[in-house]
């Protein structure tokens, strides 16, 4: 296997528009990376040069240290999953996890060996003679990794590959998927628009805007620790909650307050406000649904206005209302809440961040 080096990486297509601004990231051996962001943010782009299938416009992709950018796609030891599978269907599954081989000149007996133990692998021996018409969504997709798998390659790349799944054999593809890569001991490249997807398979997530990078860090600490509001909404389900408000200080303790509320920010969060400046200025507060709890009125809590309550069966999503803002909160499911009534909630503001309303960055 081999790490992957993104040094300086840039794709621009005409004169103005770039797929890619300064892609620098390195990739670790044997390191199950996802990249998640939203549609057009360049994500798939920098998968497709990762594989020579797009040309890089500046910079350097190395694969260990050997630089990659002028070698042609066959000659690079990588292999790509597509989203729509790319069978042949002419074609048995055992011919299509072939074929690669075949153009590579491999033996008879080399070939049935590495069809063979991938076919095991993937529990899919039993098909080795049907064609694709013939199989699942799910099986259809494990075809599709078994033909990377008996490559053998240093680095495995997949581009949204259980997007045409259900959302049940989504779910279990994706254990299937983080499994396969335990036993491999293979260097990953997933790519997706699906937060859940990236937050429960990667060693590490990348989160891209706008053909950049806005955050590269474990799924807990891009979670608990967004680097900046885009991150804080594009991970989480339902969304981080935002509320705009000022830093207020009253004998030597902060609060942050509207017209509607005034909640007290503890002592490991007042600290930072205050050596970065921000007492009597404007901030954004952001609090994850599950962080506003039921409760009476005190330093963290306030009244609200129920607006829908989405019942889940353990647990509800309360959509409410202070004044003019509408929020989130995720609530024990026992309890009916009508629209209309008004319900007291506190917050657990140990767990909130805050945001500069200008930048939009972490403070």
């Amino acid at each position: 296997m081999a790490s992957l080096t993104f040094r300086h990486v840039h794709k621009k297509y005409g004169p103005e528009h770039y797929a890619l601004k300064d892609f620098h990231l390195e990739v670790k051996d044997k390191e199950f990376l996802v990249i998640v962001g939203p549609s057009g943010c360049g994500k798939s782009t920098a998968l497709r040069m990762t594989a020579g299938l797009e040309k890089l416009t500046e910079g350097e992709l190395y694969l260990g240290k050997e630089l990659m950018n002028d070698v042609h796609p066959k000659d690079r030891d990588i292999a790509m999953v597509f989203q729509n599978y790319a069978l042949y269907p002419h074609m048995t599954v055992f011919d299509n996890m072939a074929f690669g081989l075949k153009l590579r000149k491999f033996s008879k007996k080399q070939i049935e060996k590495r069809v063979n133990e991938a076919a095991e692998i993937l529990e899919i021996g039993h098909l080795l003679k049907r064609k694709p018409k013939a199989l699942s969504g799910g099986q259809r997709q494990r075809v599709a990794l078994g033909r990377s798998i008996v490559r053998e390659p240093q680095v495995f790349l997949m581009d949204e590959p259980l997007s045409n799944l259900d959302a049940k054999l989504r779910t279990a593809m994706r254990t299937e998927i983080s499994k396969l890569h335990q036993r491999l001991e293979t260097t990953v490249i997933y790519v997706t628009h699906d937060q859940t997807e990236a937050m429960t398979m990667g060693d590490r997530i990348v989160v891209m805007y706008n053909g950049e990078i806005q955050q590269v860090a474990t799924p807990h600490d891009i979670y608990h620790h967004p680097a900046n509001q885009f991150v804080a909404g594009f991970i989480g389900s339902p969304g981080i909650n935002f509320l705009k408000g000022v830093i207020d200080e009253q004998n030597g303790e902060l609060f942050f307050a509207n017209s509607e509320i005034r909640l007290h920010i503890p002592k490991e969060k007042s600290g930072r406000l205050k050596r970065k400046g921000y007492i009597r200025k404007e901030a954004v507060l952001g609090i994850r649904p599950e962080h506003i709890k039921e409760g009476q009125p005190d330093g963290t809590g306030f009244q609200a206005k129920v607006e829908l309550s989405e019942n889940m069966g353990p647990e509800q999503f309360l959509h409410a209302a202070i004044g003019e803002a509408q929020f989130v909160a995720r609530l024990d499911g026992e309890r009916s809440l009508a629209p209309g009534e008004v319900i007291c909630l506190s917050v657990s503001m140990e767990h909130a961040v805050f945001f500069d309303p200008e930048t939009e960055a972490s403070i």
